[in-house]
């Protein structure tokens, strides 16, 4: 899996478009809000789910990135 570098994620200006890593793949999504968490940096994302129903929650920096097609 490739990540991103989490230390960069407070510099994309919000909302930003994003790839996330969900079910072992890169998929389109937006990303919202972010935080320094305890645990590290995390971004508040939306995206759909495999049954199209839209999704907002919380993961972890390394598994978003920015758009890597406009």
């Amino acid at each position: 899996m490739n990540t991103f570098d989490d230390y960069r994620l407070d510099h994309l200006q919000l909302p930003a478009h994003v790839d996330l890593w969900i079910h072992g793949r890169w998929q389109p999504g937006w990303l919202i809000a972010c935080e320094n968490h305890p645990s590290g940096w995390r971004g508040l994302v939306q995206h759909q789910d495999r049954d199209h129903t839209e999704t907002t929650e919380w993961m972890a920096a390394e598994q978003i990135a920015p758009r890597s097609t406009p």
